[in-house]
This record gives structure tokens, sequence and C-alpha cells, in this order.
């Protein structure tokens, strides 16, 4: 994997996940690279969108729905049934109000991971 040095806050919020998900977190990042340089899309954002992509998902749903609430998110029926497709829109409001990550396709790429959205950019 390449050596893109991650923003101080994105970097600690990762570096405190349980093992299992910053493994994961890891090889999606590599993934995510070599997708991204074989389609010729910017190979650094692919990764950085990557590595942001699980910051919340370690959270318990009830947390997710208490985080949503705090950050003002709009949480629906589905999310209610099931809150964590909840972890994205978290991490990405998360990422937002630190301001290290600004960029908006990296923050909707984080936002819609697991749902998706029709306006998705390709990273």
């Amino acid at each position: 994997m390449s050596e893109l040095a991650l923003p101080p806050k994105l970097a600690q919020r990762l570096a405190e996940l349980p093992d299992r998900l910053r493994s994961h977190v890891q090889r999606v990042r590599a993934i995510a690279r070599e997708l991204a340089e074989a389609h010729g899309i910017d190979a650094d954002l692919s990764e950085l969108t990557a590595a942001a992509h699980d910051v919340a998902r370690h959270l318990p749903g009830r947390h997710l729905l208490e985080e949503a609430g705090r950050l003002g998110l709009l949480v629906n029926a589905v999310e209610t049934h099931a809150p964590v497709l909840l972890h994205g829109p978290v991490g990405a409001a998360w990422l937002r109000r630190e301001g290290e990550v600004t960029d908006p396709a990296l923050l909707e790429g984080v936002r819609w991971h697991t749902t998706a959205s029709p306006d998705l950019a390709p990273v």
C-alpha cells in the first residue's frame, strides 16, 4: 500500500478502531487505490475515502442513533430499524465537523458507501 499521509484526526480515529475493523479498512484502502489506478481515477482521493469510510462503524446501533440525533442528521424508518446504516452518515458528519477532510466527493463517498446514491462521484 502507498504511504498516503492521513489527516491527523482521521489517523487518530483509525488508530482507535478495533483491530479487525482497522484491518478491514487497510484492505479496503489497498483495493481502492488499485481499482482507482486501473480506472484512471484519483488514487489518493480514492484511498483517502476508503480510509475514512468506516470511522463510525464500531459504534453500537443505539449509539449511532444518539450520535445522529446529536449531529442533527435526519433518520428515516429503515435507519431506525437498522441503525448500522447510519455509520456512513455519522462518520461523514464527524469528518465534516472536524474540518480536516473537506473534499465533497470524499464526504459523500463516506456518507453513502453502504446505501449508495445516484449522484455519487466515482471515488
